[in-house]
């Protein structure tokens, strides 16, 4: 590793991300859960040219405009296709790891390879191995932006009035991309700015911030918002609540979920995850009792246990809320390793990890959330079009919009709420109906109501009912019309 320049790092990183991802990728289970359908859509309407959406759509938050912007010249690569979407969302991925690289390097005081080796040791978390190719509406983005924040920070070039005007932009971004990255991120800039003293820099940080949030309050207003979670609330049992953050640190680090719904994990999925879930408790006791002389590494620390008790807040145990936790976990190491001496069972253990971490991305590949494959989506819409039928219902969310993603929008599909996500299609969908044109319900069988007025069409766990009336689709299925 003598001859290891900062370039072949950088290359070094770029090739593990691609070759330890690229087994999901290529995997024939392989799917786009249904809100990366929302986003590649999105990105599909803008590479067309039809319109700009800025905030994923339905809802007044989730800013994927630059996950929209990375996906276009896939598209135009490669087609509109969910090898594009991934291969988008990994390029946006790469470049928030270097940023992150680049961000230790400048504050690391140890051993030279100290942040190459922590960098390598997140880009093998199987908390990542979905989220760094998903396009799921901001946190890619919020994960990206922090990092090249940090970057900024750390390497001091928020030393100008620019310069903070500009970390005010990003720090606004991030919160409005996935509001999860921005308490640390704030909190980070706080901690420089206090150092430096400077009335002009903090001036222009908090107007350029203040800015950039008034323009995309004022701009959400005017989209639509049928989506407004309740993700955080004051827990009405605090004590059960936190007694589940350990349980949600473990799934959230061996990555194998959806939703609220576990996976399968392997074994080596789950050894690398509790291996983390002790190294993070290690290094938090550690931290603060070495913190009380280092502001810096007490900060991080502090942010590292906050972004684990995240947990706490929301009603129901949403593991991807701790996705920030691995990036504020190697920040607080790098600060640590600075003040004590590297041992030679660091890199024992390290690199136990990364093997260990290697191995159980590649067994992403046979990750799956749903029965639908995107085998049986082309059969349905095969079958849908030799029917001439373009437009159709579906009382399941997900496929709503997979169908409406793998059909390429030759076939559109509507929820049954009235006009959620996308009110254009179900003012076609409906006008359709009401003109007598063919229509159909689309679902899985598992949600089947046993109506059998109409007989249905199977392709493998999707079924197909045709021209089901309006009032029936209302009444047994729960459509509702404007």
């Amino acid at each position: 590793m003598k001859r290891l320049t900062p370039a072949a790092s950088i290359l070094l990183i770029i090739a593990l991300c691609i070759a330890t991802r690229l087994p999901a990728m290529l995997s024939p289970k392989m799917l786009l859960d249904p809100d990366e359908c929302v986003v590649a859509l999105m990105a599909k309407h803008m590479w067309q040219g039809k319109e700009f959406p800025l905030f994923f759509w339905g809802q007044q938050y989730g800013f994927s405009l630059i996950e929209e912007l990375f996906i276009l010249p896939f598209y135009s690569m490669m087609g509109v296709t969910a090898i594009a979407v991934k291969s988008a969302m990994l390029t946006l991925f790469i470049i928030g790891v270097i940023y992150l690289y680049k961000a230790l390097c400048r504050i690391n005081h140890a051993n030279k390879y100290v942040p190459l080796i922590l960098t390598l040791l997140f880009i093998t978390v199987p908390a990542w191995a979905e989220w760094s190719m998903k396009a799921r509406g901001g946190y890619l983005t919020a994960f990206t932006l922090s990092s090249i924040l940090l970057y900024r920070l750390f390497n001091k070039e928020g030393n100008t009035i620019w310069g903070w005007i500009l970390n005010g932009v990003l720090l606004a971004i991030i919160y409005e991309s996935m509001i999860l990255w921005f308490p640390g991120m704030l909190l980070f800039c706080l901690y420089f700015l206090i150092r430096q003293t400077n009335v002009t820099q903090a001036t222009g940080f908090i107007l350029a911030t203040a800015i950039v949030w008034v323009g995309f309050h004022f701009y959400t207003q005017t989209l639509p918002n049928f989506h407004v979670p309740e993700a955080y609330s004051a827990p009405k049992d605090w004590a059960g609540h936190l007694l589940r953050v350990p349980t949600a640190l473990y799934h959230s680090l061996h990555g194998n979920y959806f939703f609220f719904e576990i996976k399968q994990v392997s074994f080596l999925q789950s050894f690398t995850a509790y291996a983390y879930c002790i190294l993070i408790l290690i290094v938090l006791v550690l931290s603060f009792t070495a913190g009380r002389r280092n502001a810096l590494l007490l900060l991080t620390a502090i942010m590292l246990l906050s972004a684990i008790l995240v947990s706490v807040l929301p009603p129901e145990k949403h593991y991807r809320y701790l996705l920030p936790v691995m990036g504020y976990f190697l920040i607080t190491l790098q600060l640590l390793v600075n003040k004590i001496q590297i041992r030679k069972v660091y890199y024992g253990v390290t690199g136990i990890l990364m093997i260990a971490g290697i191995i159980s991305l590649v067994q992403f590949k046979e990750f799956t959330y749903s029965v639908v494959t995107a085998q049986s989506l082309k059969k349905a819409v095969h079958h849908l079009r030799q029917h001439n039928i373009y437009y159709t219902f579906s009382n399941d969310f997900y496929l709503t919009w997979q169908l409406n993603f793998y059909a390429n929008e030759q076939v559109i599909c509507r929820e049954r709420p009235y006009g959620w996500r996308y009110l254009p299609y179900h003012q076609k969908i409906d006008a359709a109906l009401d003109s007598g044109q063919p229509t159909a319900l689309v679902g899985l069988s598992d949600d089947y109501f046993g109506l059998n007025v109409h007989g249905q069409i199977y392709f493998d766990y999707i079924y197909v009912m045709e021209n089901m009336p309006k009032s029936e689709l209302s009444k047994n299925f729960g459509f509702t019309y404007k």
